[in-house]
């Protein structure tokens, strides 16, 4: 439990792009009068399109990613060079039919060494925050949105 609510103040704070209570406030004000946040704090969203059978998550990309299963996935993680770590999250979608299909993520690190189980219903999306410190994956999962 406490490793989860350790990644989860990481993945706020990596968030809010500074520490737990400073940067980006819920429903705080932007750079415009549009609302939207300071372009400081905001990510593009980069789609690895489909998966069936292996998938690189690259963070170089973007730190916030998304994919569709359209079969059985194994996602693995490009890692940071040593010294770095850098925290990435991953959407991962349901197919829409044809499913349920499952996602694995090679050699990630669960709370308790248990790895969540892919949510079954047809287009639910599972969440994942993956704390990369140039060896290993510490991920956690927020699942079965719909």
């Amino acid at each position: 439990m406490k490793k989860t609510l350790l990644l989860f103040a990481l993945a706020l704070a990596a968030y809010c792009q500074g520490p737990l209570g400073g940067g980006r406030k819920p429903g705080g004000s932007g750079s415009g009068s549009s609302g939207d946040p300071p372009a400081s704090v905001t990510q593009t969203l980069y789609s690895l399109g489909t998966c069936a059978g292996t998938k690189a998550v690259d963070y170089n990309n973007s730190t916030t990613q998304t994919m569709t299963l359209s079969g059985n996935c194994a996602v693995t993680m490009v890692q940071p060079p040593a010294g770095k770590s850098v925290l990435v999250r991953v959407g991962i979608t349901q197919a829409a039919s044809g499913g349920p299909f499952t996602a694995s993520f090679t050699g990630a690190k669960w709370p308790g060494g248990i790895a969540p189980v892919m949510s079954a219903g047809a287009s639910r999306v599972d969440w994942y925050a993956c704390l990369l410190d140039g060896t290993n994956a510490f991920c956690t999962a927020a699942q079965e949105f719909q």
